[in-house]
């Protein structure tokens, strides 16, 4: 009989501490809080239950997303826009000058 009594009080115990968790938050044990990338509910964790092996399970709440989105750089060539020639002379390469003034032609 004070067996009993005893058993009926550790249970009375067992179950006052375990509490309901906030709202957003699910009743886990660690190790599938860790899986599910999950973070306490809390700075310290609440005691909500026990699994079938009698070991405590608390309570936490989804990790925050983090989104990453890829970006593909694309090289761009530019080219300075061309320099005006001074007055009085004319924009050529050095093939053409060569070829239209001879050996004559400055730059």
């Amino acid at each position: 009989m004070m067996l009993a009594v005893l058993l009926l009080v550790i249970l009375c115990v067992t179950v006052s501490s375990a509490a309901d968790c906030p709202a957003g938050c699910s009743c886990l044990s660690p190790a599938d809080a860790k899986a599910k990338g999950y973070d306490s509910c809390s700075e310290k964790l609440i005691l909500c239950g026990y699994d079938g092996a009698k070991n405590p399970m608390y309570c936490y709440k989804p990790g925050l997303t983090v989104a990453f989105h890829t970006v593909t750089m694309i090289p761009v060539t530019t080219t300075a826009p061309p320099a005006s020639c001074p007055q009085g002379c004319d924009c050529l390469s050095d093939a053409n000058a060569q070829a239209q003034y001879g050996t004559s032609y400055t730059r």
